[in-house]
């Protein structure tokens, strides 16, 4: 449940004070230098926008959360989110934490601010927005901070993206379309970035994990936030899913697709298709969090002229830009960059990811080769082609069920064939998305489900792409039985994917 502060709600600005020696000069990127943090009480507002009033910088609130803010990582999220503020254009407003009683966290837009007797209304200023009070604080809950400001920062240089196709919630298990997987998967990221570098959400984390707690990990939330930590780690979204050992025989179709849709195994002996991968935020989240932590990504630094940008004030002369942006920084700063230079090139039919990817090898020349290596061995080659598919899939069962040798002759098979791969890629020999099928969307109006996992509303129409679409998707048309299902997904596995509708038809898909 959602738990208040004094039974108010709180909003944290952040200007951002010296805080450490290193870095640049708050004057360089903050509006308001002046001021370390503020904390903003929320009013009751009789407009459309939330509003609260800087409550004073000794509030025991601020002063722990300060404490937390004032770590690497959250200094080094922080000022990426205002040099995009910069770059965006907007020099006056402030990055914001915003506290209230909605349950969850968001990347919210709009704020009537007011400090003293002066009153600003930003009704475009977008900001994180979480339940905080001191226990939440002290038990780790800030670690969400990151992911929410990653929607800041994507929303602030990509304000307006096509919207995702698929009505089924987001979850890091699940697959929808490629446009919540990208914005979503973004998101998750920063969440292993964040317990990566703070030992205390670690330290937290292994105190939650006593077998006293052991029910809480049943939880929905808690099993997405568990693999968000480990399985964006261990590349475990590339694989496709297995059901748990429950009775479906009675179950709804709606039921099934969530069971599906919501279940924390996998397979490691069966791959997901290209398409299933870019439709999945767990396997974005993967790409983005090896790209951020990446040595040779994030330390390949740009000339000055690249920065500047960023900054509100002019480059200072003499100064090496390794000084003045961290690592992480540098590399948050190139992908967002990128993000806005194909935003205006994107349709519904887009599949970002491949545009990230392809933009920034134009973009950073110098990254292509580490950047594609990466993505090819993450996603063992699947989005340029099959051919070492079927070889993981026998190697990972060779290797689950002890029989060395065959997994050491597959092993040396796979990673051989990966080289060549990529190579060829690198040489243009073959293209690194030559194996990506259409988009081919579908809509079910017999059937509405509901649109998150907790409240049977609202709901909307059943729409599937067929190439991404589950068993139970399939079945839940209209004269498509479980078994005439499973028959059209092993079509589409055989050939790839469906080339047209009418291939879907051919393979028994009715609709």
């Amino acid at each position: 449940m959602t738990r208040k502060l004094s039974r108010i709600a709180v909003a944290l600005l952040i200007g951002w004070p010296a805080l450490s020696p290193a870095g640049p000069p708050p004057s360089l990127i903050f509006p308001d230098a002046a001021h370390e943090i503020q904390i903003v009480a929320a009013d009751k507002c009789k407009g459309k926008l939330p509003c609260g009033h800087v409550l004073p910088e000794n509030d025991s609130l601020a002063r722990l959360i300060l404490d937390e803010l004032r770590l690497p990582f959250h200094r080094d999220v922080i000022t990426v989110s205002q040099c995009l503020r910069n770059f965006a254009g907007d020099l006056a407003s402030p990055n914001v934490l915003f506290t209230s009683e909605r349950e969850g966290g968001y990347a919210s837009q709009g704020l009537v601010l007011r400090d003293r007797n002066k009153t600003r209304e930003l009704p475009d200023l977008r900001y994180v927005e979480l339940v905080l009070n001191p226990q939440s604080v002290r038990s780790g809950e800030l670690d969400i901070f990151s992911h929410e400001l990653g929607h800041v920062m994507m929303w602030t240089v990509w304000p307006v993206r096509p919207e995702g196709r698929s009505p089924k919630q987001h979850v890091s298990m699940g697959i929808t379309d490629e446009f919540m997987a990208f914005s979503e998967g973004w998101g998750i990221s920063f969440q292993r970035l964040a317990y990566d570098a703070i030992t205390r959400y670690q330290e937290l984390r292994r105190e939650q994990e006593d077998y006293k707690r052991a029910p809480r990990w049943l939880w929905h939330s808690s099993l997405d936030t568990r693999l968000r930590l480990d399985a964006v780690r261990s590349n475990d979204y590339i694989h496709r899913k297995v059901l748990p050992q429950v009775d479906t025989a009675g179950m709804a179709i709606t039921d099934l697709i969530f069971l599906d849709h919501t279940s924390p195994l996998f397979d490691p002996c069966r791959l997901k298709n290209a398409q299933e991968m870019l439709a999945s935020e767990g396997v974005i989240a993967t790409m983005f969090y090896r790209i951020n932590t990446d040595s040779i990504l994030s330390h390949h630094y740009r000339s000055s002229v690249f920065y500047e940008r960023f900054l509100r004030e002019p480059y200072p002369e003499g100064t090496s830009v390794e000084s003045l942006f961290t690592p992480l920084e540098n590399v948050l700063l190139k992908s967002a960059y990128v993000m806005y230079q194909f935003k205006d090139k994107l349709t519904e039919h887009s599949s970002p990811f491949l545009e990230f990817i392809n933009n920034w090898c134009t973009l950073f020349p110098e990254d292509k080769e580490e950047l594609l290596s990466l993505f090819l061995s993450t996603t063992v080659g699947r989005t340029a082609t099959d051919s070492l598919g079927a070889i993981y899939e026998k190697m990972a069962y060779a290797g689950m069920v002890g029989g060395y040798n065959e997994y050491k002759r597959l092993r040396k098979i796979y990673e051989d064939g990966l080289a060549r791969l990529t190579a060829d890629v690198l040489t243009q020999k073959i293209a690194f998305d030559a194996n990506v099928g259409q988009q081919l969307w579908v809509e079910n109006s017999a059937l509405s489900i509901p649109v998150t996992l907790f409240a049977p509303e609202p709901k909307f129409p059943l729409n599937i792409n067929i190439n991404t679409a589950s068993v139970f998707d399939l079945a839940s048309f209209p004269g498509v039985s479980v078994a005439q299902a499973q028959s059209i997904i092993r079509a589409r596995d055989k050939q790839g994917w469906f080339k047209s509708l009418d291939e879907a038809r051919q393979n028994g898909f009715k609709f």
